[in-house]
């Protein structure tokens, strides 16, 4: 899942060299308490940081989208969005 996010955000910005990652998370996966968005967005934001804070914050819910739909068949944002703004309004 993160995987593909990462190839995504690395493809748009033009990146052409590989990358190691490393993912350490506390979600049970199938818990249903947004594993799969945690590994998504958290690779996208990752991947935004290496690459210099080129992505906005809606570039990075779409590139964490394309996890969703690895990981359930539907591009959807409902986990997603929480983990990549962070805050309660």
């Amino acid at each position: 899942m993160a995987g593909v996010v990462l190839l995504a955000a690395l493809e748009k910005a033009g990146f052409n060299k590989g990358i190691k990652v490393t993912i350490e998370k506390h979600i049970k996966p199938g818990s249903g308490l947004g594993s799969s968005a945690a590994s998504a967005a958290g690779a996208a934001v990752g991947a935004n940081l290496l690459l210099g804070e080129i992505f906005s914050t809606d570039d990075l819910v779409q590139l964490a989208m394309i996890g969703e739909k690895l990981a359930t068949g539907v591009k959807h944002a409902d986990n997603i969005t929480p983990c990549i703004l962070g805050e309660l309004l």
